[in-house]
Order: structure tokens, then sequence, then C-alpha cells
């Protein structure tokens, strides 16, 4: 018998290891993914006798997206919501940015939780390529929201990385952090995070 660890063991150990934050690029792609499949999914799962049409209508509806100001991507250019003042405005689109993103900013701890599929007109190359320049193009106030919610990842991440180094040197174990009796080492990082 060898002295190695098997690579089944390592996989076992290292899916222990909490996965690395999104940033706020990864965050503003997935919402705007997410956008695209709810806009594209009423066209996938009916049949239709001009697919020529309903293609190019979805070509549309996905640009419109995409290039659409992050929380009013459903919102027509005549809409009375133009009408608010900016800050108001702002305040709206933080709010509908942070509810869709509910539960979707941390990286997925299964990998069957993500839903595989093809961005009906549009493929895996020219998408990332257009929310590349999206990215580029947005407002500040867009990156900024993105930014504070790829934050939080990121003190999730560094809480859930101490924890995993306390147990990976036996300083703690699972059923302790569980219970919240991780001792004063955690209480010490989860004070630093609050203080930043």
């Amino acid at each position: 018998m060898s002295a190695s660890i098997s690579s089944k063991d390592k996989a076992s150990e290292s899916s222990k290891k909490p996965k690395r934050p999104l940033s706020g690029y990864n965050l503003f792609y997935r919402y705007k993914r997410n956008k695209v499949l709810e806009a594209t999914a009423n066209n996938n799962g009916s049949i239709n006798n001009n697919c020529a049409a309903a293609a190019s209508d979805d070509d549309a509806k996905i640009r419109t997206i995409i290039t659409s100001l992050a929380g009013l991507e459903n919102v027509s250019s005549t809409h009375p919501v133009w009408a608010l003042p900016p800050h108001t405005l702002d305040e709206l689109r933080a709010s509908k940015i942070r509810r869709d993103m509910e539960g979707k900013l941390f990286p997925n701890e299964n990998p069957r939780n993500r839903l595989h599929r093809k961005v009906h007109g549009m493929g895996f190359v020219e998408m990332g390529t257009l929310m590349r320049e999206m990215w580029a193009r947005a407002d500040d106030f867009t990156k900024g929201v993105f930014g504070e919610l790829a934050d939080v990842g990121r003190v999730r991440y560094r809480r859930l990385l101490a924890e995993y180094k306390m147990m990976d040197n036996g300083i703690v174990g699972r059923k302790d952090l569980a219970e919240g009796k991780s001792g004063s080492a955690i209480a010490g990082i989860k004070s630093k995070e609050t203080n930043k």
C-alpha cells in the first residue's frame, strides 16, 4: 500500500474547501444570463410554425435585455418609471437587482444545480463577448451594486475559509462549528469582517 493520497481522497478533501467568491462581473453575467433565459423560455417549450420569426424575435429580446440597464430590462421606453428622479430610479434598480440575485450570489456548491441551457440563437462565445462589452460600458452605479453583492460573497468566503482551516488543523470539529462553539478565533474573524 502506498503512502500517497489517491485522487478520490484529494477530490473529497478539495470539495470540503469553500469555493472562491464570484466577482462583480461574474454576478453581472449570471444576472443577465438568467434574464435572457427567462425571456426566451416561453418560446422554447412551444411548437412554433414559423421558426425563423421566433428566432429573430428571441434575438431581439436577447439584445434588448443584455443592452438595457440592469434592473430595468422589462421596462419600455415609454414607461412612467423613466420620469422618476435619478436617485429614486437608482434605488429602484438596486432593489430589483438585489431581489433577483437573492440566493444566487455564491458559486454553485453542487454542479448539478446549474441549468445547462443553450441560449436560443446565441452561442457561448458570442454571449461572453457581448457581456464583456456591456460590463465595460456599464455605468458606475451598476458596477457598484454588483460590487457590493460580490463583497457579500467575499465576506462569506473568508468566514468559511477560516472555519475550513481551523477544521483542517484540528482546532475545532464540524460539530462544534454547527453548534456555534467555534471559539474565539472565529468570533474574532467575524468581528473583523463586520468592521470592514
